[in-house]
């Protein structure tokens, strides 16, 4: 996860005006109303037109979660960071994949409804995320102390134990190891790592992948240093290609590379990722 502060889309100016949004957003009123809570099927998913402009903000088609490249292996979806039908509180979060590959089977402890309803179609409640990210999220949402009734405006008053990186710098809540490994260094970065399943054996494994080939060029530096400043700062500069916004694991990458350079002689330069 990396810090899209700043980096929202800009919100289309017909978004609040669109006849299906408008119709959508009536129907919700209306359940409401009613004294029933809006249950998935009243959410009509008009905003998976929507889906491109945050995946390009998002790094080139990258999870907003787990930074993992969407785009070469599905569509991606479109993630409610607040969830609108119901919010779920699961016994045991279920934080690795079984051999299948597949998302946990967890009990619900508790189920809460309605959830957020009134942000179904809110631009500022929208992230671009894979599959299994938002399949392992589903309708999960914790906050600090006790949960209040889930009505317009309560989310002002909460503070989110889910990261969001359009509105929060993830570094300071999430560490990794080498092996691609992944833990909260704050209650927000292992209530997300629980969350959205990030710590499940396939991500590990594809963040050691990317982890180890970073090591060996830190490991070759100063070799190359030793025989050519211009090889040397070759090499500085595909470190750091591993930590553009565009690169997977964007985050662990800059999350080591900041400890290694440390160690590394000569010293190279600072870390300075670009878009």
């Amino acid at each position: 996860m990396i810090d899209l502060r700043g980096r929202r889309p800009a919100k289309p100016p017909e978004l609040d005006c669109h006849p299906d949004i408008l119709a959508a957003r009536a129907r919700i009123q209306a359940v409401v109303d009613s004294d029933r809570a809006p249950g998935t099927r009243d959410f009509p998913d008009c905003w998976k037109d929507y889906k491109h402009a945050f995946a390009q903000a998002q790094g080139q088609g990258k999870c907003a979660y787990c930074e993992t490249r969407i785009r070469s292996a599905e569509y991606g979806q479109i993630d409610h960071y607040r969830p609108k039908a119901a919010i779920v509180i699961y016994d045991d979060p279920g934080r690795r994949d079984d051999v299948m590959g597949q998302s946990p089977q967890r009990r619900v402890q508790r189920r809460q409804q309605p959830g957020y309803w009134w942000l179904a179609y809110d631009w500022d409640n929208w992230l671009y995320a894979c599959e299994r990210c938002n399949t392992w999220k589903g309708e999960q949402f914790p906050v600090r102390g006790r949960r209040r009734p889930c009505v317009p405006g309560v989310e002002a008053t909460e503070t989110a134990l889910l990261l969001n990186p359009f509105d929060t710098d993830p570094a300071p809540h999430l560490g990794f190891d080498e092996s691609g490994h992944i833990h909260g260094a704050t209650r927000a970065g292992r209530d997300t790592i629980d969350i959205c399943g990030l710590d499940r054996d396939t991500l590990v494994y594809e963040r050691g992948r990317v982890a180890g080939a970073l090591r060996k060029l830190v490991d070759d530096y100063e070799l190359a240093a030793a025989l050519s400043r211009a090889l040397a700062e070759r090499m500085v500069a595909q470190m750091h290609a591993y930590c553009r916004d565009d690169a997977p694991y964007a985050g662990m990458c800059r999350y080591l590379l900041r400890a290694w350079q440390a160690r590394m002689t000569p010293p190279a330069a600072p870390l300075a990722p670009g878009p």
